[in-house]
């Protein structure tokens, strides 16, 4: 999981000030990496915005990435389904729904997220996760982080590696979550998800943790590898 910053404004459909001022932001920022991420090649194409930030995402459509003489470093564009493996900057992500915004969280790196939303409430998982700050109040949200217990710890440590690749990781992954179902101490689900990646777990892996957790707590069986 990341490190760094996160921001957000206020916004709803196609709000040109809203772009324009996370724009403005990602241009402000002293750092020689810089990233836009939108859905897709074709949202960058037809955003609505003003002339000048048309004229920029245009460019950047066109290149891929512009070079910033200032600062001699550059801003590049991005989607979810082609993120860098590793980044250190700053990022602007724009009308990206909850699960890409998790893609964004899964890069390592340390870099500052300004959130431009679609719909109202679209992010709201996100905000809670950094305590994000309102970029037009500076007032930040309420962080959501969870705070490590024995069983949480429990899960954390039966893996050798933080995923789930090595059969044996999976199989010790198995015990422990039956182990604290029939003990009648097993976490809700989304904290173990959680909890997994702020304590540098793969985010696919975890997430595959807290698909297992539930389906015990349910009753079902998970063969083992």
């Amino acid at each position: 999981m990341r490190t760094g910053q996160s921001f957000f404004i206020p916004s709803q459909g196609p709000k040109q000030d809203s772009i324009d001022t996370g724009l403005q932001w990602l241009l402000s920022q002293q750092c020689p990496e810089k990233m836009v991420v939108f859905c897709g090649v074709s949202n960058a194409e037809s955003i609505c915005c003003s002339a000048g930030a048309k004229s920029f995402f245009k460019e950047l459509v066109k290149k891929r990435e512009i070079t910033i003489p200032n600062v001699q470093g550059r801003i590049i564009l991005a989607t979810p389904l082609k993120l860098p493996y590793h980044f250190d900057g700053a990022v602007l992500a724009i009308h990206l729904p909850d699960a890409d915004l998790e893609k964004i969280d899964a890069i390592p790196g340390s870099f500052d997220v300004f959130f431009v939303p679609w719909l109202e409430t679209e992010g709201d998982a996100w905000k809670r996760r950094w305590g994000a700050t309102d970029f037009s109040t500076g007032q930040k949200i309420a962080s959501a982080v969870v705070a490590a217990t024995p069983e949480l710890d429990s899960i954390l440590h039966s893996s050798c590696a933080p995923d789930l690749h090595h059969p044996s990781d999976y199989n010790g992954i198995i015990d422990t979550l039956s182990a604290l179902h029939q003990s009648r101490k097993m976490p809700p689900p989304a904290d173990i998800s959680e909890f997994l990646k702020r304590n540098g777990w793969d985010f696919e892996s975890a997430d595959k943790v807290a698909e297992i957790a539930a389906k015990i707590a349910a009753g079902r069986v998970v063969r083992k590898r």
